[in-house]
C-alpha cells in the first residue's frame, strides 16, 4: 500500500514541482470489474520513469477507496487527490520535479453503479535528484550522528521522500519514548536544477522532557485503588513515554480486554509548568469485578 496523505507540517515541503525534459511514450492500463470498486480503470501514459509495479501498487490502492467517498467528490477534486498520489511515486524514486496530470471520468458500472475511469498523464518525469548535504538544528538530546542513521538517507542516495518520512517518524518515536512528547522537526530542502541533488536541513523543536505525574483512579474499590497507586510508584517521576504507560496497564490494570490498546483506558493532562503528564483511569464496573 503506498503511503496516505501526510501531516500538514510535511505537505508544505513535498509540494515542490517544475518542469523538465519529456518521457517516452507509455501505456498501462489496469482495471478492476468490482461492483463495490469506484475507481474501475486507471491508465498510465508516458510514466516511463514509474516501475510496472508502482503503477499496479497505485491502481490497486485507488480502487480500495471508499466508494462512498469518492461519490462525494468533484472530478476537480478526484483529479487532485491521483495526482498527489502519483508525485508521491515519483518523489519515492528521486523526481521531485516531475508534473502529472488526472483525468476523471465518471461512467455506469456494474448495477447501474457510478465508477470512475481515471488517465494519469506524465507531463514531464524530468531527472533524478539525488541528497548532496544534510544539516540539523536545534538537535541536543541524542548525537546527530544517531539520528543521521535513522534517517536511512546518506550523500548521493537517491533524495527518496518515503525513505525521509519513514527516517522522521522513527526519530519521533525515539524522541516521544524519552519524553519529548513537544518535540517537533521540519524538513527544509535547498533544491540545485543544474546538479539535480538536494541539500537538506532538518529544524528541530525538543523542549524539554516530560515526566510521569500523579495517578488518578475512579471505579476501583479502596483495595484496588491502593494497589494501583503503590505499583504507580514504580514508574511515578520516571521520563514519559507511551509504551511504558503501556506496559504499566497491561501489568497492573485489571479486567482489560486481550485484543484491547490498554491506553483506550485513561485519559492524560499536561502540566506545562511542571512538565509532568498526569494519567486518570476510568475502570468498567466488569474491570472492578475482576480486581477483587
Amino acid at each position: 500500500m503506498l503511503p496516505r496523505l501526510l501531516s500538514a507540517v510535511f505537505l508544505s515541503f513535498l509540494s515542490l514541482l517544475l518542469p523538465c525534459a519529456s518521457a517516452q511514450q507509455e501505456v498501462h492500463s489496469f482495471a478492476d470489474s468490482s461492483a463495490a470498486t469506484a475507481f474501475r480503470e486507471v491508465t498510465f501514459e508516458n510514466a516511463a520513469a514509474l516501475f510496472k509495479q508502482d503503477q499496479q501498487s497505485l491502481a490497486h490502492s485507488l480502487q480500495q477507496q471508499d466508494p462512498a467517498w469518492v461519490s462525494r467528490q468533484t472530478p476537480t477534486q478526484l483529479s487532485r487527490y491521483v495526482e498527489d498520489r502519483v508525485l508521491e511515486l515519483y518523489k519515492d524514486r528521486g523526481y521531485w520535479r516531475a508534473k502529472v496530470s488526472a483525468q476523471v471520468t465518471w461512467v455506469r458500472g456494474a448495477g447501474l453503479q457510478r465508477q470512475v475511469d481515471v488517465v494519469i498523464t506524465a507531463e514531464n518525469e524530468g531527472e533524478q535528484y539525488s541528497l548532496k548535504e544534510m544539516h540539523w538544528n536545534g538537535v541536543t538530546a541524542f548525537p546527530q550522528s544517531e539520528l543521521q542513521r535513522m534517517i536511512g538517507i546518506r550523500p548521493f542516495d537517491l533524495m527518496s521522500r518515503s525513505k525521509l518520512m519513514a527516517g522522521l517518524e522513527s526519530i519521533r518515536r525515539l524522541y516521544l519514548a524519552h519524553g519529548y512528547i513537544a518535540y517537533s522537526a521540519e524538513p527544509q530542502t535547498d533544491f540545485d536544477d543544474a546538479a539535480h541533488n538536494v541539500v537538506l536541513a532538518i529544524n528541530v523543536r525538543e523542549d524539554s522532557a516530560f515526566r510521569f505525574g500523579t495517578l488518578s483512579v475512579d471505579g476501583l474499590d479502596i483495595d484496588g485503588s491502593r494497589k494501583l497507586q503503590q505499583a504507580w510508584g514504580q514508574i511515578h517521576s520516571q521520563l514519559y513515554s507511551p509504551e511504558k504507560l503501556r506496559s504499566f496497564f497491561e501489568k497492573f490494570l485489571p479486567g482489560v480486554p486481550a485484543n484491547a490498546d490498554p491506553l483506550d483506558y485513561s485519559h492524560s493532562s499536561i502540566d506545562l509548568d511542571t512538565h509532568t503528564v498526569d494519567i486518570f483511569i476510568s475502570v468498567l464496573p466488569a474491570q472492578a469485578e475482576k480486581s477483587n
